[in-house]
């Protein structure tokens, strides 16, 4: 059986996203946090499920598109994905990015 590894290394594509939920009032689509972010549209959805899958962002399967927003359960799931987010963000803020 192969063992499911959690990378620990953070993208700024992730950091983008993640911020856009953070700032986020409600539920939004892969679409909109993509166009938000200048994240393509396939790295945004790639991204977004692999949060749902970290219990740091819900899910609503809604047709066409699925809703996400962050978990008010965030902290609580995902203490350690959370704080590697935030760290992260504040490293590429500092350097002049996200």
């Amino acid at each position: 059986m192969i063992a499911r590894m959690e990378t620990i290394e953070i993208s700024e594509h992730q950091v983008k996203l993640f911020n856009f939920l953070v700032s986020c009032k409600g539920w939004c689509t892969a679409v909109e946090a993509a166009e938000s972010t200048k994240v393509a549209k396939r790295t945004a959805r790639a991204h977004l499920i692999k949060f749902v899958r970290a219990g740091i962002v819900d899910q609503a399967e809604l047709w066409p598109g699925h809703r996400y927003r962050l978990s008010g359960l965030a902290e609580k799931r995902n203490k350690a994905l959370i704080q590697r987010l935030k760290q992260a963000s504040e490293i590429l803020t500092s350097v002049g990015n996200p």
